[in-house]
């Protein structure tokens, strides 16, 4: 296998602006060699880097998508891709969210063994249940960072502990976990889904060896760079991508963007307003 690191970037629609600078930023200060970049988003995107859609991906783990409740909701959904990028990646992956931006060099990867950031501070509460709940062990720190590394041979292990564990499939387990009903989008409020926090526990508590060395996160090498929040915005793409998902008929096409919703077939328009009361841009307030 050639040593490297597969760069995937993950961004919502609302961040699209800020994906050519974290890529520049990747290349100009990460040392290891990078191998391929994609980006994996909920809507089309411009960028130079391969892209893959949200639920393109959702398809290759989720085909009949059985649990739809976890992929209807943004957040959530983000968390199981990320913990299944072995199914379309093979090796080392620098997972980051599209908000970070690097400032000075880093290495990551050493042959099979990475850097492991942490935060000198305790987790979440309900992030360490959600940890618990999952593999076993509750994580004792804070992996939250938004920029690591995976292995996809240690997402493969995670996904069998998971499965051996409970005896069912991960996506069920998930579910189970993180929402009462399983017809329901509205996860428990004690559960808080932690890729980072999950992964990176799982990681030394099971893998301890593939930990080239640890560090403590501060911001001189990466940061998330202040932004506002838009995806959480009543008119933002995201959340119209989010209400548009949840409604939609599998015959109906995609919409990706509110201001095409005119483009949309009339019949489509017309459930949309009088079934699922849809308002136009502009009128009542909207």
């Amino acid at each position: 296998m050639i040593e490297g690191v597969h760069v995937v970037a993950f961004c919502a629609i609302d961040y699209e602006h800020m994906v050519s600078d974290h890529l520049q930023s990747v290349e100009r200060w990460v040392g290891d060699n990078i191998l391929s970049k994609t980006v994996i988003s909920n809507a089309k995107i411009q960028t130079d880097s391969n892209l893959i859609l949200d639920k393109d991906f959702w398809n290759i783990i989720d085909p009949n998508f059985r649990y739809a409740n976890m992929y209807k909701h943004n957040w959530v959904k983000q968390q199981i891709l990320k913990l299944n990028l072995h199914h379309i990646f093979d090796g080392n992956i620098l997972l980051s969210d599209v908000e970070i931006i690097y400032k000075n060099p880093i290495t990551w990867c050493h042959h099979d063994k990475c850097v492991q950031f942490f935060r000198e501070k305790l987790p979440f509460e309900t992030s360490a249940e959600y940890v618990e709940s999952v593999i076993g062990c509750a994580n004792k720190i804070s992996f939250l960072t938004n920029s690591m590394i995976f292995f996809t041979d240690v997402l493969q292990d995670l996904q069998n502990h998971i499965e051996t564990r409970f005896q069912s499939n991960q996506l069920e387990t998930y579910s189970k976990i993180i929402f009462d009903d399983p017809c329901s989008i509205a996860p428990k409020t004690k559960i808080f889904p932690n890729e980072q926090d999950l992964y990176n526990t799982f990681l030394a508590e099971y893998h301890p060896g593939r930990i080239w060395k640890k560090q403590k996160y501060n911001d001189d090498i990466f940061h998330t760079r202040s932004h506002e929040n838009r995806s959480w915005h009543d008119n933002s793409m995201t959340q119209w991508i989010n209400w548009y998902e949840q409604i939609k008929d599998p015959s109906w096409p995609d919409c990706y963007r509110q201001e095409d919703f005119s483009k949309l077939p009339q019949d489509v328009q017309k459930e949309c307003i009088e079934t699922f009361g849809y308002r136009l841009r502009g009128t009542d307030g909207n």
